[in-house]
């Protein structure tokens, strides 16, 4: 089957600059946390098309909480935290999530923790953030379990409903060629169909491919161009999408701050 329907965008990483050039032909961006995140959210608004922030968990915050803890939400409002510093009162309309399977000392994290801990973070940034949040994961990272760690990994990720993943192809026109497909995490597609899929690498970038067209991922991140019109703004003079979604993100910032205030202090 061929891709050219769609939706076609760039993986940036945090220390690797992107500009409106580069971004000339792509339908989103996908920015890791870094030194240029704040930059690359602003290449991506001025060539007007969405941006998700890459974020990496860490489960080693448990360590000293223990599993399935009370405290966990402690641990887990420190990558929350990051995760609000980082959008601020940007524009960013998803979040992709990935967690770390290994600590500083190149040990595996017990699975238990890593899909618990991903699965809380996926939740807590969907109800706080508002946006969708999506399920990054490796293809080789089930394989580094066994046994019942390995089924733990398997059901985490076919709870996630969707995987994206990095799955290096051969690309024609930009796109990958007719006929082939990711590697996933996961081998059962119709368990838990790919989101978005990165194929191709260059120089701290990634060819990334959403699994649907446009329209379906604009949907998705409801996300209004700024040629159209919000049928409700914020203020009489406020009539693009576009800047519409800029004054939500930076109200709503304030309150999600002070719920976060409220609730861990």
């Amino acid at each position: 089957m061929g891709y050219e329907n769609n939706a076609l965008g760039l993986w940036v990483n945090g220390d690797t600059l992107v500009t409106a050039e580069q971004l000339s032909g792509r339908n989103f961006l996908i920015a890791k946390y870094g030194t240029y995140f704040h930059k690359n959210v602003q290449a991506a608004y001025d060539v007007k098309i969405p941006c998700l922030l890459f974020y990496e968990g860490n489960p080693e915050l448990l360590f000293e909480s223990g599993y399935n803890n009370a405290e966990w939400d402690d641990a887990i409002n420190v990558d929350l935290q990051n995760i609000l510093e980082a959008i601020g009162s940007r524009v960013v309309h998803g979040v992709v999530i990935d967690c770390k399977v290994k600590d500083s000392l190149e040990k595996l994290i017990e699975a238990n923790w890593v899909a618990g801990y991903t699965k809380r973070l996926l939740t807590r940034s969907n109800e706080i953030l508002g946006i969708p949040s999506f399920h990054y994961m490796a293809p080789g990272v089930p394989g580094m379990y066994s046994g019942n760690d390995k089924e733990i990994i398997n059901q985490f990720i076919i709870g996630c409903k969707t995987i994206s993943t990095w799955s290096a192809t051969t690309s024609i026109d930009g796109f990958p060629a007719d006929g082939t497909k990711p590697a996933l995490p996961y081998d059962d597609s119709t368990l838990c169909p790919w989101a978005f899929w990165l194929f191709a690498a260059n120089s701290g970038k990634f060819d990334v491919l959403y699994n649907g067209d446009v329209a379906a991922l604009y949907a998705k991140l409801k996300y209004i161009t700024a040629t159209s019109t919000e049928t409700t703004v914020e203020t009489p003079t406020d009539t693009t999408g576009i800047a519409a979604a800029i004054n939500r993100l930076a109200a709503a910032e304030e309150a999600k701050l002070v719920w976060l205030k409220s609730k861990f202090g």
